[in-house]
């Protein structure tokens, strides 16, 4: 298959994913607001109904109305995709992802739960540390999913070769840690995406999906240590870098600030100019600004004035900077 064919097929693969979520969401919808209506007829006509079958008939109309949503760990194997070598490829997955985030993506115990909605202001003005006690959820399979997206995303960022689909499994480190580069290996800041190689036929304990799942962070590993020129991310790359991000955070919260504050400031650091090229600096500051807005997202969602405040200030020197 030509490398044409393959990016159409995959763009209209992920268009027709959309398109019946999209529809199974307005299904959704209008089974709510049908059994919302019938609540109020039952409520309405409940003086001639006994006590105790109101409650098991609206149990069975709110099972009948629910449909079971996508697994993050199932969307996860379109992950990689966000980091293909084509930017129309890039663009479809990342919209196809903010989308599935925003609402597919079960959020039990996120701000759309009742419990989620109290959390959220009493974890505010509680340490980290409190927060991810707290969070009984850590290890689910939605936190996992959230780890892949900052991988990749970061990966995307600043990666100056895109389009591998799979990477060996070994030792790996984590996006948090402060050298993402493998211990003991001289070679290693010479490697590229590109050099990574996997043999399809060599047996894995874990299967295809451990595979995929330490892709990300193997690319991680050997990403160089400075912005360069050879950088392959767009602008429109950027702009979904920022979208999908404050996807995440305004819609998971409580996951997003554990998943997503470790990349944030690994990302920070790795911004920096090895060169004093303009083109570099432009993108090192387009890189800068989604940054910032990060930030300002997660100020406003957990309403810490502080915060929304120094990420705007750093957004108007960022555009001063701009317009310089």
């Amino acid at each position: 298959m030509s490398s044409g064919s393959r990016s159409s097929a995959i763009c209209c693969i992920l268009r027709a994913i959309v398109g019946l979520l999209r529809a199974a969401q307005t299904n959704d919808s209008t089974g709510l607001l049908d059994l919302g209506r019938k609540r109020t007829s039952l409520d309405h006509n409940k003086s001639i109904k006994t006590s105790f079958d109101l409650p098991r008939r609206e149990r069975e109309d709110e099972r009948s109305s629910r449909r079971t949503k996508i697994p993050p760990d199932v969307w996860q194997d379109t992950l990689s995709l966000l980091c293909d070598g084509d930017p129309i490829v890039r663009m479809e997955c990342a919209t196809a992802l903010i989308n599935y985030i925003a609402e597919e993506m079960p959020k039990y115990g996120e701000s759309t739960d009742t419990e989620g909605k109290s959390q959220i202001r009493k974890f505010a003005s509680s340490s980290f540390r409190h927060v991810s006690s707290k969070f009984t959820h850590i290890g689910d399979s939605a936190t996992r999913f959230l780890d892949s997206v900052h991988a990749y995303t970061y990966v995307l960022a600043i990666s100056p070769t895109l389009g591998l689909t799979e990477a060996p499994t070994s030792s790996l480190p984590t996006i948090g840690d402060t050298d993402v580069q493998p211990d003991g290996d001289p070679a290693a800041d010479n490697e590229t995406v590109a050099d990574i190689q996997i043999h399809r036929s060599s047996p894995s304990p874990h299967g295809t999906k451990a595979l995929k799942q330490s892709l990300a962070l193997k690319l991680v590993a050997t990403l160089p240590s400075h912005y360069s020129h050879s950088v392959k991310a767009t602008e429109e790359d950027y702009a979904s870098l920022l979208k999908i991000l404050s996807a995440v955070h305004v819609q998971f919260p409580m996951r997003g600030i554990i998943t997503g504050v470790p990349m944030l400031v690994t990302l920070d650091n790795a911004s920096i100019a090895g060169e004093l090229e303009s083109v570099v600096l432009q993108r090192i500051i387009a890189l800068k600004t989604v940054i910032a807005h990060v930030w300002l997202v997660i100020g406003q969602v957990w309403k810490i004035s502080q915060l929304v405040a120094l990420a705007e200030q750093v957004c108007v020197v960022i555009f001063d900077l701009i317009m310089i």
